[in-house]
């Protein structure tokens, strides 16, 4: 073991137990943001999934205007889940030089109007229980900010 995961595992190991996050979380109070790219033929299936399992949870959708297929993708959403907080935000393509994520995610801080803000990616599925152990380690003291990274 090398030394600094050693030290990482010293230090760890110092942090008194935390008590078991809850078991799930509805995403009442959270938004999530999440740049959306058309293409992936697994897009639906992805959103639909975090949508069931995050049913209380304000979803916003940060799309390309030139993406035809991603929009798509987000309306046939809507109009199937119509009782979600779903917010779609179309956006023209970044100025050169700058990061499209970023971009859309700059844009829409401003809207943000949930305690809890969680930038999701487009392929990335997120359980209830998942969110809960985020939302759990953000009520430690002096946590502003949780990774899954």
């Amino acid at each position: 073991m090398g030394l600094k995961a050693a030290g990482a595992l010293r230090i760890l190991g110092q942090r008194p137990p935390r008590p078991q996050a809850p078991a799930g979380h509805d995403g009442r109070g959270v938004a999530i943001l999440q740049p959306i790219l058309g293409g992936d033929p697994l897009l639906a299936q992805v959103l639909q999934h975090n949508l069931q399992a995050l049913p209380s949870a304000h979803f916003h959708w940060l799309l390309d205007e030139a993406d035809a297929i991603g929009r798509a993708t987000a309306d046939v959403l809507c109009a199937t889940h119509p009782g979600h907080k779903i917010t779609r935000l179309i956006y023209p393509a970044a100025p050169e030089g700058t990061n499209p994520k970023t971009f859309k995610l700059d844009a829409v801080l401003p809207q943000v109007r949930e305690p809890v803000l969680l930038v999701l990616d487009d392929d990335a599925r997120l359980s209830a229980a998942a969110l809960a152990q985020l939302v759990d380690e953000l009520g430690a003291a002096d946590a502003d900010l949780v990774t899954a990274l």
